[in-house]
């Protein structure tokens, strides 16, 4: 059975997208970039989790300052990990307002060690997490990633 995961690539016109990075103590990819994002749960939606998922990573005050816009990217990302090999996931993109600043909630710390923005020719391609290269190579093949890379 597939687990069924979201993402969201927070973009801002000015300040770029919005990264987090995975802690020492991560499960893997440590100390990786990624997109805010996790596992959808029982009787959820992909949508409803890909909120709950920001609220939970970058605090509740976070969605009154996002405006998410599904994209049409669903694709299957191989992970070894419990066990489970197959997920299905869904990216979604969210644009800030200039009001934005993410505030990792304190029970986030022990996987979430910072949140940054990353401008056009800053962005970190080599640390970024495998899924989250994937995530961009194929936003990149649809147009509908918000600067191309350099």
């Amino acid at each position: 059975m597939f687990k069924r995961g979201v993402g969201t690539l927070i973009y801002h016109e000015t300040k770029g997208i919005l990264l987090i990075k995975r802690s020492q103590k991560a499960n893997f990819q440590k100390n990786k970039w990624e997109n805010v994002g996790g596992s959808v749960e029982n009787n959820e939606t992909f949508f409803s989790a890909a909120k709950r998922e920001v609220s939970e990573e970058l605090g509740e005050d976070s969605l009154n300052h996002l405006e998410f816009e599904k994209t049409s990217l669903l694709h299957w990302i191989e992970k070894s990990i419990n066990g489970e090999n197959e997920w299905e996931t869904m990216l979604f993109m969210a644009f800030a307002d200039d009001y934005f600043e993410p505030k990792i909630p304190r029970k986030e710390f022990e996987y979430i060690s910072d949140a940054k923005w990353f401008e056009k020719n800053n962005i970190p391609w080599m640390e970024l997490t495998t899924y989250t290269k994937e995530d961009f190579e194929k936003l990149k093949l649809e147009n509908k990633f918000p600067f191309n890379q350099t």
